[in-house]
Parts: C-alpha cells; structure tokens; sequence
C-alpha cells in the first residue's frame, strides 16, 4: 500500500503510516492560507489505484517522487489562492459515487469519471475530500449537514453525520473528518484517537481502526491512499 501525506504530519504520524506502507509526502501550493498549502487533497487527485490527476505547479514534483507504475495527468485548472477557486482537485470518491462542487472541479477528473459510468453528484462544499470519510463503497461520515441533505435521496449511497468540533486544523476553529482520515485495504486510518460514535459507527463495516498517534485527531488534507 502506498499512501501521501502532509509533509507537516508529526513525526509519530509518519513513522506509524510508514509501517502500514511505503509515505510519500506532499508539496507546498501557492495559496493564500498556509496551513492548508501542504494538503494533499488540495493537491492530488486518484480517480483509480494507478491514475492521478495533478495541479499543474506541483505536477513535476509528484512526476519525479511518486512509483513509475501511476499514471500521471496534469490538470488544465491552476488552482486560485482562495477558496472556492483552490478547491479543483479536492473531490470525494464512494464506491462508484464522485461528490464535488462541479462547477469548480477538474474538467480532466470530471470528464474521467463521466467516461468510466461513476455516478458525480453535485454538492456546495467544494472542500468534499475534507469533508467526507469513506468507511465503505456505499457509507461515508461526515461533519457536513449540506452534503448529508444533498445525498438523502441517493440509492445506494449513506451519508452518517457526526458533530463538528472532533478534529483540529492550525488556524481554525476546528478542521474536518475527511481531512484527518484515510482509508488502507481492510482499515479507516486516522491521525489520532476518534470517539466512541465514530468507533461504533465504523464497527458494523467490518473494517479496524487505526489511530497514528496518541495526540489529538488533526486535520492534514487526508490520507491518500493508492496501490
């Protein structure tokens, strides 16, 4: 298993990842708030196991560190300094679910998945990889009562919303699950210990949970993990 990760994660967070598989960290981004320019999901986007798509400045940068094997695009949209213009490549992946805000996303990652019969559903939030934590192909958490309304309605799809507050992010009041979360083969993994909710919520999926550090549950633009 191979996986991205904020630069910036404690020491502890790289050396317990790195034991679950091989770590290759993020890069810096051009945009105006720094606590969140390391961010993978602000950088990065895996339609499948060996394709990514990439922001265009840091395309060279995971071009020479990431495994020959993954197929790399870059991405026509340079993200903008300020939300909602930097939020292109932090989209969510369900299954055979895509939730973004189309009208700021990657029309390479877009067009990709329309050709590959994924089913995209629209929503406001254009932060969706921060937002949303996959526990399976059909089940996700997350903090956001926008995208908990939005996808209702959608067979086959189950939005589980917990409260806001459960994670940290330097500069904010409080950061988000997707950001604080990954996924491994048979595990949720996340930067630190999540409540009791979460871990009963997680239970029925049949999945472990792995927490990598013993400080707080922090949001570093998610986990990405690719084969």
């Amino acid at each position: 298993m191979n996986f991205i990760l904020d630069c910036n994660a404690n020491r502890e967070i790289k050396n317990n990842l790195s034991k679950i598989g091989n770590v290759f960290l993020s890069t810096v981004v051009d945009i105006a708030d720094k606590s969140v320019s390391t961010h993978p999901d602000m950088q990065i986007h895996f339609v499948s196991d060996s394709i990514a798509f990439c922001e265009p400045t840091v395309f060279d940068y995971y071009k020479e560190v990431l495994p020959e094997h993954i197929v790399q695009k870059k991405g026509i949209f340079k993200i903008g300094r300020t939300y909602p213009e930097n939020c292109a490549y932090n989209i969510a992946r369900v299954g055979r679910f895509v939730l973004c805000n189309t009208k700021y996303a990657e029309k390479g990652i877009l067009d990709y998945y329309n050709t590959h019969n994924f089913k995209i559903i629209n929503i406001k939030q254009g932060y969706a990889k921060c937002n949303i934590c996959p526990i399976s192909n059909e089940k996700f958490i997350t903090e956001d009562m926008g995208i908990h309304k939005t996808t209702l309605n959608v067979s086959g799809l189950t939005a589980i919303p917990i409260r806001v507050g459960e994670v940290c992010l330097s500069g904010f009041d409080y950061g988000f699950i997707g950001g604080a979360s990954g996924i491994s083969e048979d595990s949720v993994l996340f930067t630190g210990p999540v409540s009791e909710n979460i871990i009963d919520i997680i239970k029925g999926t049949g999945r472990h949970i792995v927490s990598l550090s013993s400080d707080k549950l922090f949001d570093l633009g998610s986990i990405i993990s690719f084969t």
